[in-house]
């Protein structure tokens, strides 16, 4: 038996509880964006330490008709059940992996779905969705030792609760006195 290789190509989906696979795609917006200090930044410093990245978008326009090669029991209500699909995407904060032509996104969220429907289209569908990513962080709980065994305890000693506090009055207080 001789082996030979096996392409595999990725296709422009949506993967969430099930995959929701475009017919055609019309649009992929890739939106990656960082965030710069506004300070000065010492000459010599760890540059990174003055900038972050925000969180991935993707904007996509995709297709369907109701002739889909994916409507396989010709139901009249193929695109009403795939925008219903795409709606519940966001109503339930689903997670989602997207594959497009350039790039895997992964801890995607839908936050918006757009579908105009007239005359001209009415057994297609034309759907503009807007995706966030959703970055996640890992914490982690560490005991810190007593007061009584630091060195600098008003530095590094653990907060303590004070209970209930109540505001008081500053007594010598002048407002005439403040510059303006």
């Amino acid at each position: 038996m001789s082996s030979f290789p096996v392409l595999i190509r990725p296709y422009r989906a949506i993967v969430g509880d099930a995959p929701i696979i475009a017919d055609a795609v019309f649009e992929e917006q890739h939106d990656d964006e960082s965030v710069l200090t506004d300070q000065p930044v010492e000459v010599g410093s760890v540059v990174t330490d003055h900038m972050y990245d925000l969180p991935a978008e993707l904007g996509l326009i995709y297709g369907w008709t109701l002739g889909s090669a994916q409507n396989t029991q010709k139901d009249v209500s193929f695109l009403k059940n795939l925008y219903q699909k795409l709606l519940g995407l966001k109503a339930n904060r689903t997670l989602v992996t997207v594959y497009t032509g350039k790039r895997l996104y992964k801890n995607m969220v839908v936050r918006r779905v757009s579908l105009t429907t007239d005359k001209e289209n009415e057994n297609s569908m034309s759907v503009r969705l807007g995706l966030r990513e959703l970055l996640f962080a890992t914490t982690q709980t560490v005991n810190i030792s007593s007061a009584a065994d630091q060195q600098f305890p008003d530095q590094t000693a653990p907060t303590v609760d004070q209970g209930n506090q109540t505001l008081q009055g500053a007594p010598n207080f002048n407002p005439g006195v403040l510059p303006g």
